[in-house]
């Protein structure tokens, strides 16, 4: 039975109830290889059918040559691996079960205490209430925001706005925070810019992170990098003229409703948490990254609103979308580069996303990538595939980066697809990354991005 809490303020008495978490008991994670066209267009129509929609979740999406990384629930996992078999595909066990894993990153979440202010874990039935007061293993409140308790990290989001404000006030020379608008659910969409000031504009750096709310790496990752730049700004001669010649402006969390549901009630969760209501189907929520206004609907999409790659009924439905939107193109003229980061198959993504065709400049954004993979891998080995979406996986439009060159005019534009390269068994489970990772992610991704910058300088084109 749920635990009630009973929170009194003043004459008035609360009973506050939360939904139980989701544990994923007796999910099944698969990797099948499509060797061929064939195997490819199988893996689509089994992923397009409606009644496996929440009994399969691809976690990478089917492409030639490539592992196909798929969640199975318990019910149709001897009935699809026949399928699997009958279509002459072959596969593989990643892991037995999927909430196994689970229950050790609740375990390492908890002994962190990373929970946002007045709201309280009860191990006895995986939930959370609203209305308490927790106080955080280094005695300040669960929502603090010391360094300690963010960086490293995987945080929530209200801790994250926290630190950031913390952060602004401690390097108030060089940092500010700035809220963009806010989400469906009300939360703050907050952004951290880091820059010397000077009388004249610089260039600007965009980075943007947690699209998707389950890919807790991507924000991990770019709160590291934060870090690192504040910390740097002193004695670090290379941070030092990184912010003396460019201005940071970094959104760790743009999607902070399905980013906190992630955490709360389903770790897989991908999309927004705006409200759906079309004729008969109510499902919740966008793939906020396929509602960006450029080639929108196109490719890459499902019309079923259920769906993971649902785009929303027009481009830019979801107000998070907007919100970003509407502060990029204010600011377009000045930004020199447009990053997003997301998880996972250690990829470096160059335009397009919806055609093979390249850009005009195709040529030059690729070397470029190419040398910020090389750096990127001096570091810890890592691999980082460098291509656009419709080439080396498959064509999907409405993504942010697609339109911050189309439509913002931004002329460097890149979307990462973060550690690691594809599900393994133990404790690397695709988006389930035990959070020694962040580090390592953190160095090599922060090398790569200095290294295209130094690459942009060379090539003489400091103007998006």
């Amino acid at each position: 039975m749920g635990r009630l809490i009973i929170c009194c303020l003043g004459f008035v008495c609360l009973v506050c109830c939360s939904e139980v978490k989701k544990t994923y008991n007796g999910y099944k994670l698969i990797q099948a290889l499509a060797k061929n066209k064939d195997h490819v267009t199988k893996l689509e129509m089994l992923e397009q059918e409606e009644w496996l929609l929440n009994k399969i979740d691809f976690w990478k999406r089917p492409s030639l040559n490539a592992g196909v990384d798929m969640l199975l629930a318990p019910d149709i996992v001897e009935m699809f691996t026949d399928k699997l078999k009958e279509y002459q595909i072959p596969y593989r066990v990643l892991q037995e079960d999927i909430g196994k894993l689970l229950e050790a990153e609740n375990a390492r979440e908890r002994r962190q205490l990373i929970l946002p202010n007045r709201w309280c874990y009860y191990p006895k039935n995986h939930s959370y209430y609203k209305f308490c007061n927790v106080k955080s293993s280094t005695g300040g409140s669960a929502g603090g925001s010391t360094s300690r308790d963010v960086v490293g990290k995987y945080a929530r989001h209200s801790q994250i706005n926290s630190w950031l404000d913390s952060q602004a006030t401690q390097y108030s020379s060089i940092a500010s925070t700035q809220s963009i608008g806010k989400s469906y659910e009300g939360k703050e969409m907050k952004v951290i810019k880091i820059g010397t000031r000077k009388s004249t504009k610089k260039p600007i750096i965009w980075i943007d992170a947690g699209i998707h709310a389950r890919e807790w790496i991507a924000p991990a990752t770019l709160i590291w990098i934060i870090n690192k730049l504040l910390q740097g700004s002193q004695n670090d001669r290379t941070i030092k003229a990184l912010i003396d010649k460019y201005d940071w402006i970094m959104l760790p969390c743009a999607n902070p409703d399905g980013y906190e549901f992630s955490h709360t009630v389903d770790r897989f969760w991908r999309k927004t948490r705006s409200p759906g209501n079309i004729g008969s189907v109510n499902c919740i929520g966008v793939d906020p990254n396929r509602n960006f206004d450029d080639h929108f609907g196109e490719s890459g999409v499902s019309r079923n609103p259920c769906s993971l790659t649902y785009p929303g009924t027009k481009a830019f439905s979801e107000i998070e979308t907007n919100n970003m939107a509407k502060f990029i193109l204010k600011n377009s003229k000045d930004i020199l580069m447009y990053m997003s980061f997301h998880a996972y198959s250690q990829l470096w993504l160059t335009p397009w996303g919806y055609t093979k065709t390249p850009p005009r400049d195709g040529a030059l954004l690729d070397r470029i990538a190419l040398a910020g993979a090389k750096a990127l891998k001096q570091i810890n080995g890592k691999y980082f595939k460098v291509g656009s979406p419709a080439k080396i996986l498959y064509a999907a439009s409405g993504g942010s980066f697609d339109w911050a060159k189309s439509k913002a005019g931004i002329k460097y534009s890149y979307t990462l697809e973060l550690r690691p390269d594809s599900s393994t068994g133990g404790v690397n489970a695709g988006f389930v990354l035990p959070s020694s990772e962040i580090q390592p992610s953190g160095e090599e991704v922060f090398a790569g991005i200095k290294e295209v910058l130094r690459n942009i300088e060379q090539s003489g084109s400091l103007i998006g």
